[in-house]
């Protein structure tokens, strides 16, 4: 298996009511996850991310955002039957 892996996960969409009555329901997200993820053993990695998520209601002047960063340490049990 690779050493290590990057990957990034990005989602946009927007949402409006129905009939369009409610205009304050109406509005649009963005977000965006860059990761990396090491290989230290077979069984053990370790993976890190950034979040970055934003939030656009048609009736507010300012979105709302949010920021999130993690690690994580894993550890993979009865890999292909194998024992560390």
């Amino acid at each position: 298996s690779p050493r290590s892996e990057f990957w990034v996960t990005a989602k946009a969409f927007q949402s409006e009511s129905i009939g369009g009555d409610n205009i304050s329901a109406n509005r649009r997200y963005l977000s965006v996850q860059p990761a990396l993820s090491w290989n230290l053993t077979p069984w053990w990695s370790v993976e890190g991310s950034y979040r970055y998520r934003r939030q656009k209601r048609d009736t507010d002047l300012e979105s709302a955002e949010s920021h999130l960063v993690y690690i994580a340490l894993r550890y993979a049990f009865g890999l292909d039957g194998a024992q560390p």
